[in-house]
């Protein structure tokens, strides 16, 4: 008897903690309006397949906050932009070389270069 309850206890909690799971991952797909991956292909926030065309930029040796660069990288076309960065660049540079980056309508891929080859 304590065998059987066990076991139906135990599969009542197996189903609760799966529906909990899909629950929350149902949950963070609704919250999440960015890029999603369907398959084997990434698609953006309107279900539009996204290819990543674009340039690399040595922003922290460079012009750090991405101006002028970016705005000539944008007009080739490019959709992303690949930044080198080191630890010797601070945060706050960082960030306003992203949202530069994003207000030039292009996805910005931060490489930390620090960590490369190592």
């Amino acid at each position: 008897m304590k065998k059987k309850f066990l076991v139906t206890l135990l599969t009542i909690t197996m189903i609760v903690s799966l529906f909990a799971v899909l629950n929350l991952q149902l949950n963070a797909q609704a919250a999440y309006s960015g890029f999603k991956v369907n398959g084997r292909f990434l698609n953006d926030m309107n279900g539009d397949r996204f290819i990543p065309v674009g340039l690399n930029k040595m922003i922290i040796w460079t012009d750090i906050d991405g101006i002028p660069s970016y705005e000539e990288m944008a007009k080739t076309g490019a959709n992303t932009v690949r930044i080198v960065w080191t630890t010797d660049g601070a945060p706050e540079q960082l960030n306003v070389a992203i949202h530069n980056c994003r207000m030039n309508h292009m996805v910005p891929m931060v490489e930390l270069h620090d960590a490369t080859g190592e």
